[in-house]
């Protein structure tokens, strides 16, 4: 019997969890859906599973409508007015979104007598494993949340062509561009530190100062090293 998609654990910490789509996350206000499915029959689970699927697929589109209703429509040749500074900025803009909407959802506050405990805690280690090797072998690509973030934020028109699966088409020339690589490389290192902070918040049982300190990145790290 093949995988059923979505379902992760064993035991009494099964659950159906899809992941919000990074671009959609600062409208779903939250970062995957999960459904417990513990002690539950395979027929009962096979059968949560598509439900589960169909729900999460309805939202996914039905967010999609809401982001792109949610700005002005514009026309013309598409380019990139971005700087340095102001690709780091934005990258500050996202990291301060992202952990507001985690203290919102008590993402940092877990209780260790909790049942789910232990199945928290393993969510939040695997989120930090992807999101460390994602700034360990970063490369030259494009972000959906940083073309997203520079929508959002008017750098980019909310009219920007999709291809049939629905990602973002970018001029090479756009894609390319140093300041737009530097906000990847940005976004890349503040998902870092946001899953670091939920690790060591559900393992020490302990809600991490709020601020964006972190961000002394621009005098630390890698993000600085960028070849432009």
């Amino acid at each position: 019997m093949s995988k059923l998609r979505y379902l992760t654990g064993n035991g009494e910490h099964r659950k159906l969890k899809r992941n919000v789509p990074p671009e959609l996350r600062s409208i779903a206000k939250k970062w995957a859906w999960v459904q417990r499915v513990a002690g539950k029959s395979a027929e009962d689970v096979r059968r949560l599973q598509q439900l589960f699927a169909l729900s999460t697929e309805a939202e996914i589109s039905h967010l999609k409508k809401q982001k792109a209703s949610s700005g002005v429509v514009t026309g013309g040749p598409i380019s990139l007015n971005l700087d340095e500074t102001a690709a780091k900025r934005l990258a500050v803009v996202y990291f301060n979104q992202m952990d507001e909407i985690n203290r919102r959802e008590g993402a940092y506050t877990v209780d260790p007598g909790h049942p789910a405990y232990q199945d928290v805690l393993q969510d939040a280690a695997a989120d930090y494993a992807h999101a460390r090797a994602a700034t360990i072998h970063a490369e030259l690509g494009t972000s959906r949340t940083a073309i997203q973030l520079l929508i959002d934020k008017g750098y980019l028109p909310v009219d920007l062509p999709r291809d049939a699966r629905g990602n973002y088409q970018l001029p090479s020339e756009v894609g390319k561009h140093a300041s737009f690589q530097l906000l990847c490389r940005g976004i890349e290192w503040a998902d870092l530190e946001l899953a670091d902070r939920r690790c060591q918040a559900v393992y020490h049982g302990k809600t991490p100062p709020a601020g964006d300190g972190f961000f002394a990145i621009n005098d630390r790290t890698s993000i600085n090293s960028i070849s432009t």
